[in-house]
Protein backbone atom coordinates (compact mmCIF):
# COMPACT_ATOMS: atom_id res chain seq x y z
CA UNK A 1 0.00 0.00 0.00
CA UNK A 2 1.47 3.33 -1.06
CA UNK A 3 2.33 5.78 1.63
CA UNK A 4 0.84 9.26 1.96
CA UNK A 5 4.12 10.71 0.76
CA UNK A 6 4.04 8.62 -2.42
CA UNK A 7 0.44 9.58 -3.03
CA UNK A 8 1.29 13.26 -2.62
CA UNK A 9 4.14 12.95 -5.13
CA UNK A 10 1.84 11.28 -7.68
CA UNK A 11 -0.88 13.92 -7.22
CA UNK A 12 1.69 16.75 -7.41
CA UNK A 13 3.17 15.19 -10.56
CA UNK A 14 -0.27 14.94 -12.17
CA UNK A 15 -1.06 18.54 -11.26
CA UNK A 16 2.25 19.73 -12.75
CA UNK A 17 1.63 17.60 -15.84
CA UNK A 18 -1.85 19.05 -16.43
CA UNK A 19 -0.59 22.59 -15.73
CA UNK A 20 2.14 22.10 -18.32
CA UNK A 21 -0.42 20.70 -20.78
CA UNK A 22 -2.68 23.70 -20.15
CA UNK A 23 0.20 26.14 -20.56
CA UNK A 24 1.26 24.38 -23.77
CA UNK A 25 -2.27 24.60 -25.16
CA UNK A 26 -2.53 28.24 -24.11
CA UNK A 27 0.82 29.09 -25.72
CA UNK A 28 -0.16 27.20 -28.86
CA UNK A 29 -3.48 29.07 -29.10
CA UNK A 30 -1.75 32.42 -28.52
CA UNK A 31 0.89 31.57 -31.13
CA UNK A 32 -1.82 30.46 -33.57
CA UNK A 33 -3.84 33.66 -33.15
CA UNK A 34 -0.68 35.78 -33.42
CA UNK A 35 0.29 34.00 -36.63
CA UNK A 36 -3.26 34.29 -37.96
CA UNK A 37 -3.36 37.98 -37.16
CA UNK A 38 -0.01 38.47 -38.88
CA UNK A 39 -1.23 36.46 -41.88
CA UNK A 40 -4.42 38.52 -42.17
CA UNK A 41 -2.43 41.74 -41.87
CA UNK A 42 -0.04 40.60 -44.61
CA UNK A 43 -3.01 39.52 -46.72
CA UNK A 44 -4.64 42.93 -46.35
CA UNK A 45 -1.37 44.61 -47.26
CA UNK A 46 -0.97 42.42 -50.35
CA UNK A 47 -4.57 43.12 -51.38
CA UNK A 48 -4.08 46.86 -50.87
CA UNK A 49 -0.88 46.77 -52.94
CA UNK A 50 -2.62 44.76 -55.67
CA UNK A 51 -5.60 47.13 -55.74
CA UNK A 52 -3.19 50.06 -56.01
CA UNK A 53 -1.31 48.32 -58.84
CA UNK A 54 -4.59 47.50 -60.59
CA UNK A 55 -5.79 51.11 -60.40
CA UNK A 56 -2.41 52.35 -61.61
CA UNK A 57 -2.50 49.90 -64.53
CA UNK A 58 -6.02 50.99 -65.49
CA UNK A 59 -4.98 54.64 -65.47
CA UNK A 60 -1.86 53.87 -67.53
CA UNK A 61 -3.90 51.90 -70.07
CA UNK A 62 -6.45 54.72 -70.25
CA UNK A 63 -3.68 57.26 -70.81
CA UNK A 64 -2.07 55.07 -73.47
CA UNK A 65 -5.42 54.65 -75.25
CA UNK A 66 -6.06 58.40 -75.22
CA UNK A 67 -2.56 59.05 -76.58
CA UNK A 68 -3.02 56.54 -79.38
CA UNK A 69 -6.48 57.94 -80.19
CA UNK A 70 -5.05 61.46 -80.32
CA UNK A 71 -2.34 60.29 -82.70
CA UNK A 72 -4.79 58.43 -84.92
CA UNK A 73 -7.13 61.41 -85.14
CA UNK A 74 -4.21 63.65 -86.09
CA UNK A 75 -2.42 61.27 -88.45
CA UNK A 76 -5.22 59.22 -90.00
CA UNK A 77 -8.61 60.90 -89.71
CA UNK A 78 -7.27 64.42 -90.19
CA UNK A 79 -5.15 63.38 -93.15
CA UNK A 80 -7.98 61.51 -94.89
CA UNK A 81 -10.39 64.43 -94.39
CA UNK A 82 -7.77 66.75 -95.91
CA UNK A 83 -7.49 64.42 -98.91
CA UNK A 84 -11.28 64.37 -99.29
CA UNK A 85 -11.34 68.17 -99.15
CA UNK A 86 -8.71 68.43 -101.90
CA UNK A 87 -10.68 65.93 -104.00
CA UNK A 88 -13.85 67.98 -103.56
CA UNK A 89 -11.98 71.12 -104.61
CA UNK A 90 -10.77 69.33 -107.74
CA UNK A 91 -14.32 68.19 -108.51
CA UNK A 92 -15.73 71.70 -108.04
CA UNK A 93 -13.07 73.21 -110.30
CA UNK A 94 -13.85 70.78 -113.09
CA UNK A 95 -17.56 71.65 -112.88
CA UNK A 96 -18.39 68.30 -114.39
CA UNK A 97 -18.91 64.79 -113.13
CA UNK A 98 -15.67 62.81 -112.76
CA UNK A 99 -16.27 59.23 -111.69
CA UNK A 100 -12.65 58.66 -110.62
CA UNK A 101 -12.60 61.71 -108.34
CA UNK A 102 -15.97 60.77 -106.84
CA UNK A 103 -14.75 57.20 -106.23
CA UNK A 104 -11.64 58.62 -104.52
CA UNK A 105 -13.81 60.79 -102.27
CA UNK A 106 -15.94 57.78 -101.31
CA UNK A 107 -12.82 55.76 -100.46
CA UNK A 108 -11.48 58.59 -98.29
CA UNK A 109 -14.78 58.93 -96.42
CA UNK A 110 -15.05 55.15 -95.92
CA UNK A 111 -11.52 55.10 -94.47
CA UNK A 112 -12.43 57.93 -92.08
CA UNK A 113 -15.54 56.02 -90.95
CA UNK A 114 -13.48 52.89 -90.28
CA UNK A 115 -10.89 54.87 -88.33
CA UNK A 116 -13.61 56.56 -86.25
CA UNK A 117 -15.16 53.16 -85.45
CA UNK A 118 -11.77 51.91 -84.30
CA UNK A 119 -11.33 55.01 -82.12
CA UNK A 120 -14.81 54.54 -80.62
CA UNK A 121 -13.88 50.96 -79.66
CA UNK A 122 -10.72 52.21 -78.02
CA UNK A 123 -12.68 54.70 -75.92
CA UNK A 124 -15.03 52.01 -74.64
CA UNK A 125 -13.50 50.50 -71.48
CA UNK A 126 -16.04 47.66 -71.54
CA UNK A 127 -14.68 46.65 -74.93
CA UNK A 128 -11.40 45.68 -73.24
CA UNK A 129 -13.14 43.67 -70.50
CA UNK A 130 -15.51 41.96 -72.93
CA UNK A 131 -12.67 40.93 -75.22
CA UNK A 132 -10.22 38.11 -74.61
CA UNK A 133 -6.55 38.83 -73.93
CA UNK A 134 -5.49 37.65 -77.43
CA UNK A 135 -8.11 39.93 -79.01
CA UNK A 136 -6.92 43.08 -77.26
CA UNK A 137 -3.26 42.22 -77.87
CA UNK A 138 -4.08 41.64 -81.56
CA UNK A 139 -5.65 45.11 -81.72
CA UNK A 140 -2.56 46.58 -80.08
CA UNK A 141 -0.27 45.00 -82.70
CA UNK A 142 -2.54 46.29 -85.46
CA UNK A 143 -2.31 49.79 -83.99
CA UNK A 144 1.50 49.58 -83.95
CA UNK A 145 1.55 48.36 -87.55
CA UNK A 146 -0.65 51.27 -88.63
CA UNK A 147 1.83 53.73 -87.12
CA UNK A 148 4.53 52.17 -89.30
CA UNK A 149 7.58 52.51 -87.04
CA UNK A 150 7.70 48.79 -86.28
CA UNK A 151 6.42 45.57 -87.83
CA UNK A 152 4.58 43.56 -85.15
CA UNK A 153 3.25 40.01 -85.36
CA UNK A 154 1.13 38.01 -82.93
CA UNK A 155 0.91 34.21 -82.59
CA UNK A 156 -1.23 32.06 -80.27
CA UNK A 157 -0.28 28.45 -79.58
CA UNK A 158 -2.47 26.07 -77.59
CA UNK A 159 -6.09 26.35 -76.46
CA UNK A 160 -7.01 29.59 -74.76
CA UNK A 161 -7.91 29.28 -71.08
CA UNK A 162 -10.03 31.69 -69.06
CA UNK A 163 -8.49 34.00 -66.51
CA UNK A 164 -9.69 36.66 -64.11
CA UNK A 165 -10.39 40.12 -65.53
CA UNK A 166 -7.84 41.72 -63.19
CA UNK A 167 -5.17 39.24 -64.26
CA UNK A 168 -6.03 39.90 -67.91
CA UNK A 169 -5.73 43.64 -67.35
CA UNK A 170 -2.31 43.32 -65.68
CA UNK A 171 -0.99 40.97 -68.39
CA UNK A 172 -2.20 43.34 -71.11
CA UNK A 173 -0.47 46.22 -69.37
CA UNK A 174 2.77 44.17 -69.21
CA UNK A 175 2.57 43.51 -72.96
CA UNK A 176 1.68 47.13 -73.65
CA UNK A 177 4.54 48.48 -71.56
CA UNK A 178 6.98 46.03 -73.18
CA UNK A 179 5.94 47.27 -76.62
CA UNK A 180 6.28 50.89 -75.56
CA UNK A 181 9.79 50.21 -74.25
CA UNK A 182 10.69 48.60 -77.58
CA UNK A 183 9.30 51.56 -79.53
CA UNK A 184 11.17 54.07 -77.37
CA UNK A 185 14.53 52.41 -76.80
CA UNK A 186 15.18 49.30 -78.91
CA UNK A 187 15.59 50.74 -82.43
CA UNK A 188 13.97 47.50 -83.56
CA UNK A 189 12.42 46.69 -86.92
CA UNK A 190 10.49 43.56 -85.92
CA UNK A 191 8.71 42.44 -82.78
CA UNK A 192 6.93 39.13 -82.26
CA UNK A 193 4.47 38.34 -79.47
CA UNK A 194 3.77 34.66 -78.81
CA UNK A 195 1.16 33.26 -76.41
CA UNK A 196 1.68 29.67 -75.23
CA UNK A 197 -1.38 28.27 -73.43
CA UNK A 198 -0.22 25.44 -71.15
CA UNK A 199 -2.58 23.38 -68.94
CA UNK A 200 -1.67 25.30 -65.78
CA UNK A 201 -0.26 28.61 -66.99
CA UNK A 202 0.15 31.06 -69.83
CA UNK A 203 3.59 31.91 -71.18
CA UNK A 204 4.07 35.15 -73.12
CA UNK A 205 7.19 35.81 -75.17
CA UNK A 206 7.89 39.28 -76.53
CA UNK A 207 10.85 39.15 -78.92
CA UNK A 208 12.46 42.06 -80.76
CA UNK A 209 15.45 42.42 -83.07
CA UNK A 210 16.62 45.70 -81.54
CA UNK A 211 19.96 46.85 -80.21
CA UNK A 212 19.60 45.00 -76.90
CA UNK A 213 21.13 46.09 -73.59
CA UNK A 214 22.93 44.95 -70.46
CA UNK A 215 20.03 43.95 -68.19
CA UNK A 216 21.90 44.06 -64.88
CA UNK A 217 23.29 47.49 -65.69
CA UNK A 218 19.98 48.99 -66.81
CA UNK A 219 17.82 47.50 -64.02
CA UNK A 220 19.89 49.33 -61.40
CA UNK A 221 19.44 52.77 -62.98
CA UNK A 222 16.54 55.18 -63.47
CA UNK A 223 16.28 53.91 -67.04
CA UNK A 224 15.13 50.54 -65.68
CA UNK A 225 11.79 51.76 -64.26
CA UNK A 226 9.79 50.18 -67.09
CA UNK A 227 11.56 46.85 -66.63
CA UNK A 228 11.02 46.96 -62.86
CA UNK A 229 7.31 47.59 -63.45
CA UNK A 230 7.12 44.52 -65.69
CA UNK A 231 8.86 42.31 -63.10
CA UNK A 232 6.72 43.69 -60.26
CA UNK A 233 3.41 43.32 -62.11
CA UNK A 234 4.15 39.71 -63.02
CA UNK A 235 4.93 38.94 -59.35
CA UNK A 236 1.70 40.58 -58.18
CA UNK A 237 -0.41 38.08 -60.16
CA UNK A 238 1.60 35.08 -58.95
CA UNK A 239 3.78 34.94 -62.04
CA UNK A 240 7.36 35.63 -62.97
CA UNK A 241 8.98 37.72 -65.69
CA UNK A 242 12.41 37.13 -67.17
CA UNK A 243 14.37 39.47 -69.43
CA UNK A 244 17.08 38.06 -71.70
CA UNK A 245 19.08 40.64 -73.65
CA UNK A 246 22.56 41.34 -74.98
CA UNK A 247 23.89 44.38 -76.80
CA UNK A 248 23.21 44.08 -80.56
CA UNK A 249 21.41 40.75 -80.00
CA UNK A 250 17.84 41.89 -79.37
CA UNK A 251 15.67 41.18 -76.34
CA UNK A 252 13.30 38.45 -75.18
CA UNK A 253 10.82 39.15 -72.38
CA UNK A 254 9.16 36.00 -70.98
CA UNK A 255 6.19 36.09 -68.63
CA UNK A 256 4.85 32.95 -66.94
CA UNK A 257 1.58 33.40 -65.07
CA UNK A 258 -0.81 30.79 -63.61
CA UNK A 259 -4.50 30.97 -64.46
CA UNK A 260 -6.76 32.36 -61.80
CA UNK A 261 -8.32 35.51 -60.40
Amino acid sequence: MPSDNDLFIVIAGLIIFFVLIGMSITLFVLFYYRRRKSYLRENELLKANFDKLLLHSRLEIQEQIFNSISGEIHDNVGQMLSVAKVQLNILSEKREYDSEVVAGIKDSINQVIQDLRHIAKGLNAENIQLSSLPEIVQRETERINRVGFLQASFIVEGTESEMGKDQKLILFRIVQESLQNILKHANAHLVKIVFFYHPDKIRINIIDDGKGFDFEKVINTNKGIGLKNILHRAKQIGGIAKVTSMPEKGTIITIDAPYGN
